[in-house]
């Protein structure tokens, strides 16, 4: 239901000048019928729509509604969403067609740029100009909706996404054709892409490069901004096919996967060595302080632990070591409500600083460790297999139903070690388990030493 309504059209209307509205479930114009955007002959002329506090520029709904702009770069909407969050510049529904060639669309915190739903829609932004600075989509879709960026300029900033993908669908809803993405913020995601299958880690960039969008790297206010992250991965397999190392530039696979990607509910196959020896300095700038091998975090759409995995091969290494002395020692794999199965070698430490406090397999909430290969890690205080019931957040609390409640046996961990497990560090242990599940028995948190696996502390 729509609360305010600077034009409501249900025939046939010619819109020029000037319009504004404010207010959450507002529209500048309400269109069922057909609706035409003009400005006049002379330079100087506009037309300009501006909704505040939640309100939406244009919302068309219907079969046969249209919007037709005649205006080209002299139409400008801008949304000042204000403290609501809410509001967008362009909704159409039920079949609705918007087209809006040239046009300037600014959006501050509203919750999308442009938004399309169901079959038979569509808002084509042909050659616009899309600012989006928010925390949702600067396109959505709901899968069916179409949208048309093709040769548009987009600029992203806060923690914008410019669309959503589903990598394993025909239909893409969101045409994208010399699209040119500038980005001012090292928050913002390029693209949201769903159910990406089976790929190797040497082929992601050029998925990206298949979308037809270009993500260039803003310069504001004397930063340049080249630390987002280009694609966001949900559910999907991928195959490390070449060696990789995080040291590598963005522009190498290993590069491109570490720094260029945010992976959630991915399966992991170290098929090639991995290394990740990096200093602070290194891993402040890139990886939020942290030096770890590999991560296998899942999501809120998982139902069970296997769907985050991280499996390391018979005969190749994973090798991690925070190069600079302090007592943050690194961590081989990181798994979040997923499992790790390890055939090869994870060594951890194994440079010359040999930081304490480090982990072979740290596995959390829910997660299950097996290990058929050598975990080698060095430092003092350090450990070889870690696991806890549940995560603990930066200060210390619990994490409980962090995928939510329909994600089965979270709040537990298992570890099996049958292979080797190799400490030097004083105060190093080999194996350990934590149950910080509130009112449970120690089930919770299982570490097993089979009888074909080993756990020595080899220091003098």
């Amino acid at each position: 239901m729509q609360k305010n309504i600077g034009i409501s059209n249900k025939g046939k209307f010619e819109f020029s000048g000037n319009l504004e509205v404010n207010g959450k479930k507002s529209s500048g114009i309400y269109n069922t019928g057909t609706a035409t955007i003009e400005a006049g002959p002379n330079p100087t002329d506009k037309a300009n729509i501006k909704a505040t506090n939640g309100a939406t520029g244009l919302y068309s709904k219907g079969t046969g509604s249209t919007i037709t702009s005649n205006a080209g770069d002299k139409l400008n909407i801008n949304v000042e969403a204000g403290t609501t969050k809410e509001g967008l510049a362009v909704y159409a529904e039920n079949q609705a067609q918007i087209t809006l060639h040239d046009a300037n669309i600014t959006v501050n915190g509203g919750s999308a740029g442009a938004a399309a739903y169901d079959t038979g829609t569509k808002i084509d932004l042909t050659g616009a100009t899309l600012k989006y600075d928010g925390n949702g989509y600067a396109a959505y879709s709901d899968g069916q909706g179409e949208i048309d960026l093709s040769n548009s300029n987009i600029e992203l900033r806060g923690r914008s996404t410019l669309m959503n993908v589903d990598f394993s669908s025909s239909h893409r809803p969101i045409t994208t054709s010399s699209t040119n993405v500038t980005v001012y913020s090292n928050d913002v995601v390029g693209i949201n892409l769903n159910n990406l299958g089976t790929q190797n880690v040497s082929n992601l960039s050029a998925i990206k490069n298949s979308l037809g969008i270009v993500l260039n790297p803003g310069t504001e206010g004397g930063q340049t901004f080249n630390k987002f992250k280009e694609l966001a991965i949900d559910n999907g397999t991928i195959n490390f096919d070449v060696a990789t190392d995080k040291n590598e530039g963005d522009t190498t696979p290993g590069g491109f996967f570490f720094k260029k990607v945010l992976g959630q509910r991915l399966k992991l196959n170290v098929n090639e060595n991995l290394t990740a020896r990096l200093s602070s300095a290194d891993a402040n700038e890139f990886y939020n302080g942290q030096v770890v091998g590999l991560e296998a975090n899942s999501s809120d759409k998982a139902v069970t632990n296997t769907e985050a995995q991280v499996n390391i091969v018979s005969g190749k290494t994973v090798d991690v070591a925070r190069t600079d002395g302090t007592d943050k020692g690194g961590v081989g794999v990181f798994v979040n409500y997923g499992q790790v199965n390890n055939s090869g070698t994870i060594n951890v430490e194994k440079d010359s600083s040999a930081n304490s406090n480090a982990v072979g397999i740290y596995a959390v909430n829910g997660s299950e460790v097996v290990n058929n290969g050598s975990v080698n890690v060095s430092g003092e205080k350090s450990i070889g297999l870690l696991g806890i019931a549940y995560r603990t957040d930066t200060v210390g609390n619990v994490v409980v139903d962090e995928f939510g409640t329909g994600a089965a046996g979270q709040g537990k961990v298992n570890i099996t070690n049958r292979g080797d497990v190799n400490l030097d560090g004083e105060g190093a242990i080999g194996i350990f388990a934590k149950n910080n599940k509130a009112g449970t028995t120690f089930t919770n948190a299982v570490a097993l030493n089979d009888t074909a696996g080993s756990n020595h502390n080899n220091r003098n």
